[in-house]
């Protein structure tokens, strides 16, 4: 296995899809329907890589960041929103990446390979 990702995102078609095409390429999907789960699922077990989406229900994506952040501020955080308008407020979030939906899932997984490969010490100079 490659590593544990959280799909966070209350759209079952994206989350499945997502968690489908990770397992194809060796990654352990967690699914989590909204911010609240995403974060229960973290203190279960912290995930190599979360996958967030903004636009959820009783807790968005921008406060579900904040919490997941302050568990472990080195966990890479990849934006997924329906709404192009966000990339400012992710940089200044410090978000590694923002993808936008219909997501270019060859580009996610390479995304995801890419952050899940870092080093913690080039996380550390990032965060």
């Amino acid at each position: 296995m490659k590593g544990t990702v959280l799909i966070v995102d209350d759209d079952t078609t994206v989350s499945e899809s997502l968690a489908n095409a990770l397992r194809k390429r060796g990654y352990a999907p967690l699914l989590a329907a909204d911010g609240i789960e995403a974060l229960e699922r973290c203190e279960q077990n912290l995930p190599d890589l979360v996958l967030l989406d903004l636009n959820m229900p009783r807790q968005s994506g921008w406060v579900t960041l904040e919490k997941i952040s302050k568990l472990n501020p080195l966990t890479p955080v990849v934006i997924i929103t329906g709404s192009p308008d966000q990339p400012e407020l992710a940089a200044a979030a410090r978000i590694r990446a923002l993808m936008v939906k219909p997501l270019d899932v060859p580009l996610l997984i390479r995304v995801v390979e890419q952050l899940i490969g870092e080093r913690i010490s080039q996380r550390a100079q990032s965060a």
